[in-house]
């Protein structure tokens, strides 16, 4: 989660492997989510499924949006990977999955980190409540 800093179009999503390689993998995708007040999640931007993506460790993965989208400076956002399949990728990530502190930390509002797990496809829409506490925080960067 972040609160965008400046208004700005957004065409690429980066992410980046680490010592896991994806395989076997069905459904790869990237997506940005608009976060309510409320805590509820809006999908904005998304990539389409690419099941090339996280076949390698340690490498970079830029990858196009279908659409190209308007960040708003203010808005609070969520930002994420689903990978769905055999073995999941390790991607680069800025939590400490060994440190348990982190559970009580990032369960705090405004929520840092989330995981809604059991998913076959990027949904429209989360609520709050379908958002569970995580160590993880995917490290994925935009780009214009």
């Amino acid at each position: 989660y972040f609160v965008a800093t400046v208004t700005e179009t957004i065409t690429q999503l980066v992410a980046y492997t680490t010592s896991v390689a994806g395989a076997g993998l069905t459904l790869v995708r990237l997506g940005v989510f608009a976060a309510a007040a409320n805590g509820d999640l809006t999908l904005v931007a998304s990539t389409v499924n690419d099941t090339a993506l996280f076949a390698a460790t340690f490498t970079r993965y830029p990858k196009v949006l279908q659409a190209s989208w308007a960040k708003v400076a203010g808005q609070r956002y969520a930002i994420g990977e689903l990978c769905v399949g055999t073995t999941r990728p390790s991607l680069l990530n800025v939590g400490n999955p060994s440190l348990a502190i982190q559970d009580t930390i990032f369960a705090q509002g405004p929520r840092v980190t989330g995981i809604v797990t059991g998913q076959t496809d990027l949904a429209g829409l989360y609520t709050s409540g379908q958002v569970q506490v995580t160590r993880v925080c995917p490290y994925i960067e935009m780009l214009r």
